[in-house]
Parts: structure tokens; C-alpha cells; sequence
């Protein structure tokens, strides 16, 4: 019984590194994209205006 709930937390730990992982890099990934958006809407102004 023992034996089963220590594979078990392990096996949690694991899927929680996963998704914290994840998650993570969804934020990293939506800044860059908003960034990148941001700086396309701007150079497009830019664009526009010349």
C-alpha cells in the first residue's frame, strides 16, 4: 500500500511539473505574441502615416 501511494505522489509531482511547465510557457508565448502584435500595430501606423 505504501509502495502504491509513493508511485502515485511521484506520478503527481510529475504531472504538477508538467503543468506548471506549461503554463508557463503559455504566459512566455501570449507576451511574446502580444509584443509582436503590438510592434506590428505600431509599425503599420507608422507605415500609414509616412
Amino acid at each position: 500500500m505504501v509502495e502504491i501511494w509513493r508511485n502515485f505522489s511521484i506520478c503527481n509531482s510529475i504531472i504538477a511539473g508538467a503543468v506548471q511547465f506549461l503554463y508557463g510557457n503559455w504566459t512566455i508565448l501570449l507576451t511574446i505574441l502580444l509584443v509582436l502584435a503590438i510592434l506590428d500595430f505600431i509599425s503599420g501606423m507608422a507605415a500609414g502615416f509616412v
